[in-house]
């Protein structure tokens, strides 16, 4: 192992150009030690995946080379020695130092990557399918930078990943994707034509200014505030069904103050069945999420045998994928979707560090949680439904739709 990690830290090292002054390599060595002191001391169990000696002959690799790597390079081996780690929760961040963006929003889907949002510059591209980057197809992009992603518990929050992170210029430049660290080429297929055209990077301000151009399918959520900022509720009153959009977590006393007025709301209505909609959410507090199902608990209308369901999917994450479980568990929920991108048994609650010299973040676990009995990769659904790329042009939610189709099917006696 320390062989080919030793031969991937060479063929990363792209031009000298790019080089560590003096200064600069020694105060990344200093970070360097720095990340795996605390690595070794506030991790819960950082080598459950890999000896100690692997993670330590990493460290040395990167060492033995920095003279030899520029700084997006030590940047990103210190993203592979996290995720060699295999916890999702400890991670080394990248955006918290300088970086550029390219002008895309993507959707991964149907092992294609979409376009779906993009600057003024290239707003025609949207809707067409980035085939390949400066000569890489997208499925050798994907495997040449699965093994750097942050934020990753399985193979499907990897994908869920992949669309954001491939957007990141200095770690597709550092891993060998790119010629530039500042332009590529980019191959499109746009109405079934290939067409290739040079992308420059721009800042993240101008990144982040990116809106999705797809139609938003729970934008009609937003008509009830229920007073818990990150949770929008609609109401069907032929089914007596109350649907919430559990985008983000609100704070724990945000959902202890609106409760009771919530309960009166649905009481009043003599509200039968619940959707709650967890997909991609990314997490934060799951004590928050069970204060919220202890709150829907008090509903005495409510089919509590068969009435309730949990929307998943990939983005499913953290706290958001630990709630799905529990509900699963306490509110009786049918989970409906695609495999979380969540680890239901995994290592959580992150530290955050910064380096004493270049000032960069990473974070490390000091938790385990088990939420399942037999050990498995994600919270896989009863039901599975996957979008395809047609439903999402198409505004057709197919996993919203199947929960309304359960909901409505009587059970056998």
């Amino acid at each position: 192992m320390h062989k080919w990690y030793l031969l991937s830290l060479m063929l990363f090292s792209l031009s000298k150009a790019y080089s560590l002054s003096g200064t600069q390599l020694d105060n990344w060595r200093e970070d360097i030690h720095y990340l795996q002191e605390q690595v070794k001391t506030h991790h819960l169990n950082a080598f459950h995946s890999q000896p100690e000696s692997d993670f330590d002959n990493q460290v040395n690799a990167i060492l033995a080379h920095l003279p030899k790597l520029s700084e997006a390079e030590v940047e990103s081996q210190l993203m592979k020695l996290m995720a060699s780690i295999k916890d999702g929760h400890s991670n080394y961040y990248p955006m918290s130092g300088p970086h550029q963006h390219f002008p895309f929003q993507f959707l991964y889907i149907d092992e294609a990557l979409r376009i779906v949002g993009a600057t003024p510059k290239y707003e025609a591209l949207i809707g067409s399918e980035v085939v390949a980057i400066d000569g890489v197809t997208i499925p050798q992009v994907f495997e040449q930078l699965q093994p750097y992603l942050y934020g990753v518990d399985n193979r499907y929050s990897a994908q869920d990943r992949f669309a954001f992170q491939v957007t990141l210029a200095k770690v597709l430049f550092a891993v060998g994707i790119t010629k530039s660290p500042s332009s590529a080429t980019f191959t499109f297929n746009v109405s079934g034509k290939p067409q290739s055209q040079a992308v420059d990077v721009v800042e993240m301000s101008k990144f982040a200014s990116i809106q999705t151009a797809l139609p938003k399918q729970q934008e009609w959520a937003k008509e009830n505030d229920i007073g818990m900022p990150g949770i929008q509720m609609r109401y069907f009153d032929a089914t007596k069904t109350a649907y919430f959009d559990f985008d983000t977590y609100p704070t724990f006393d945000e959902v202890i103050d609106s409760c009771t007025s919530l309960i009166k709301q649905l009481t009043k209505r003599q509200t039968q069945h619940l959707i709650i909609d967890l997909r991609d959410n990314g997490g934060g507090s799951f004590y928050t999420g069970l204060a919220f199902s202890s709150c829907l608990s008090h509903l005495d209308t409510v089919n509590w045998q068969r009435g309730v369901v949990v929307l998943i999917n990939g983005g499913t994450f953290s706290a958001a994928m630990s709630n799905a479980a529990q509900y699963h568990q306490i509110l009786n929920a049918t989970l409906i979707g695609s495999p979380t991108g969540g680890d239901p048994n995994h290592y959580g609650e992150l530290l955050m560090f910064t380096l004493p010299r270049s000032e960069r973040r990473f974070s490390v676990s000091e938790r385990y949680y088990a939420f399942v009995e037999t050990p498995t990769d994600a919270l896989y659904p009863a039901i599975t439904v996957t979008p395809s790329w047609q439903d999402i042009l198409n505004n057709t939610d197919v996993v919203l739709n199947k929960a309304f189709d359960y909901l409505s099917v009587k059970p056998k006696h």
